[in-house]
């Protein structure tokens, strides 16, 4: 399986349904985008996951 370049990331972020964050997933990682993309953010550490890195990092600013 090859790893997809920035583009199709972005492509595929750009097509995919808007969702509540309270919905995001609190055991996995990855890419995400909030608000019609006006930030794009990543989650690196894998004790972070994507409900912690938005309702927990986003909130407290960092």
């Amino acid at each position: 399986m090859s790893i997809p370049s920035a583009t199709e990331i972005l492509d595929l972020l750009m097509k995919a349904k808007p969702r509540p964050t309270s919905e995001a997933s609190r055991d996995a990682r990855g890419i995400y985008g909030l608000f019609t993309f006006r930030y794009i953010g990543s989650t690196s550490s894998a004790a972070e996951t994507f409900y912690k890195r938005i309702h927990q990092r986003h909130c407290t600013g960092s």
